[in-house]
């Protein structure tokens, strides 16, 4: 019968996890940029197997995303540069085995400031 057997007297190791063993976080949901006086606040949930998240700005002015913070909460305050009108956010969750995929971006238009 093929099984396996531990002899009498032998140690045995057993490893618990927290949760799927190798497996990247799933994406973050509910992404919302807030624009506030000079700041913009982004906040999303889920993705509770990250252990922190990286946050993509990309302005009016910009072709491409650039990393603008890494943080371990799941808020994150950007500081805007002057004259932006509208930016664009996405945020990928990470942990030790590898990074979500991006969940999808938000826009926030910056003339609404107060």
């Amino acid at each position: 019968a093929g099984g396996s057997s531990v002899a009498p007297g032998s140690t045995v190791d057993i490893v618990v996890s927290d949760g799927p063993a190798g497996l990247p976080p799933d994406a973050p949901d509910n992404l919302l940029a807030r624009a506030k006086r000079s700041d913009v606040n982004v906040t999303w949930q889920g993705s509770d197997t990250a252990t922190s998240f990286r946050v993509f700005r990309r302005l009016d002015t910009d072709a491409d995303f650039s990393e603008v913070g890494q943080v371990v909460s799941r808020v994150f305050v950007d500081d805007l540069p002057a004259g932006a009108s509208s930016a664009d956010y996405y945020v990928v969750a990470e942990n030790a085995f590898g990074q979500s995929a991006p969940p999808g971006v938000v826009t926030v238009a910056l003339a609404t400031r107060r």
